[in-house]
């Protein structure tokens, strides 16, 4: 990258170069690859929490919000990529971080923004990686919490959790050594495919074995108790960190954002699969099941 300001000559070649023609990455991955890694990163346990995020707004207000803050989140990203691509038309580059492109954006825009360019790196990573750090602590826990209600008192008793999360340790080190998204797809395919059983599992025991009560929820609840919800949501649907790396690996870019593109079909699949089974009770199977359905979902 030459500068990061733009130019007059960069403002004419914009219209005939194409960034994504530029790129040379030794293993891009597919459209289905991508969607596998898409779907794993926004299907996970944070949709489990769903129920307590219905809790705190509501059936109505659970429903709508939902619905909207997906929307938004899916604008805010599909934006995003959007002037990063019209930032490398400008200069003539094929690639942008998302740090680089935040500088550049306010290095030409307004004038009272430009002071804040040098900053804006060093915040927009550290806001990386504090959300990659939390959400991937909070998940690390659930297994350990998990591996402890299979293990007690079956196996051991009253083992420390930290002791689970030793052994978890060392499988967790070892997958993320795979750099590649080529060679991480079966890893998340299989992933997917566990959730799917998981799921279906949870709500068989919800909606078929255990005591739902539709009538004892509530429709909508107190104003007070929404942040709690929208924090749920969020961290249920959001995976910021995956999907700008997924973009730039992809063998057809182009196909990622749009009306028939990648990344809203996908979390459109989210939230069609979160809004059928935490507000309309289901049966396991049958036209209307939870076990259909999920596999739809995938």
């Amino acid at each position: 990258l030459k500068t990061e300001y733009y130019s007059d000559e960069g403002y004419q070649l914009a219209p005939s170069y194409n960034p994504h023609v530029g790129r040379r990455i030794k293993k891009p991955i597919t459209d289905f690859e991508t969607c596998t890694h898409l779907l794993k990163g926004s299907i996970g346990a944070g949709i489990l929490a769903m129920p307590r995020g219905f809790y705190h707004a509501g059936i109505i207000t659970g429903f709508i919000g939902t619905i909207l803050l997906t929307a938004s989140v899916i604008y805010a990203i599909d934006t995003l990529i959007r002037m990063q691509y019209i930032q490398c038309k400008r200069l003539q580059v094929p690639f942008l971080t998302l740090p680089r492109s935040m500088k550049i954006g306010l290095l030409n825009g307004p004038r009272c923004l430009r002071k804040l360019a040098w900053i804006a790196p060093i915040i927009v990573d550290f806001f990386l990686v504090a959300y990659q750090l939390g959400t991937c602590t909070a998940y690390v826990i659930f297994i350990g919490q998990s591996m402890k209600h299979i293990a007690e008192p079956r196996l051991v008793e009253n083992l420390d959790l930290r002791i689970y999360l030793l052994i978890i340790f060392v499988p967790v080190v070892l997958i993320n050594y795979i750099r590649n998204l080529k060679r991480l797809t079966p890893v998340s395919f299989v992933a997917n495919i566990l959730t799917i059983i998981a799921f279906s599992s949870c709500f068989y025991y919800i909606f078929c074995v255990g005591p739902f009560k539709y009538e004892e929820t509530n429709l909508v609840s107190s104003v007070t108790t929404w942040p709690l919800f929208i924090g749920v949501v969020l961290f249920a649907i959001n995976a910021f960190g995956v999907i700008i790396a997924l973009e730039h690996h992809m063998v057809t870019p182009a196909h990622f954002l749009g009306c028939k593109g990648i990344f809203p079909w996908s979390l459109l699949t989210v939230i069609i699969a979160l809004e059928h089974h935490m507000v309309t009770p289901a049966h396991f199977l049958g036209c209307k099941g939870i076990f259909p359905w999920s596999l739809l979902t995938v």
